[in-house]
């Protein structure tokens, strides 16, 4: 199971990023609310996947697949966890802090 979690910094980070901006069915938006990719300066919200690739990025991750394999153990797929299960922001927040292991935990080959 430890396997398929993620590690704080990494969780940290995408709560970060979904905290200054979240939305749904699309992977990220601008501030008029139209679709962008997530790497858009003009982007203002992400959605949990949009904000995983963003932080992954920005933190030197080149295996976004491993940390997109963790979350779809858990929420398969994550994008519709995202747009139609999570009520709010505060679902997706408490939804990675329930797979988060503080660093010191994780072993080398972990996301």
């Amino acid at each position: 199971m430890k396997d398929h979690l993620l590690s704080k910094r990494v969780s940290v980070a995408i709560q970060k990023r979904l905290r200054q901006g979240w939305c749904r069915n699309a992977l990220a938006r601008d501030e008029h609310q139209s679709a962008t990719r997530h790497s858009d300066p003009a982007a203002v919200q992400w959605c949990l996947v949009g904000a995983m690739h963003l932080e992954c990025e920005r933190l030197g991750i080149k295996n976004h697949n491993r940390i997109y394999e963790t979350l779809d153990y858990w929420r398969s797929p994550p994008e519709a966890f995202n747009d139609a299960t999570a009520k709010d922001v505060n679902d997706v927040i408490r939804f990675l802090q329930s797979i988060t292991v503080p660093d010191k935990e994780k072993q080398p080959n972990q996301p």
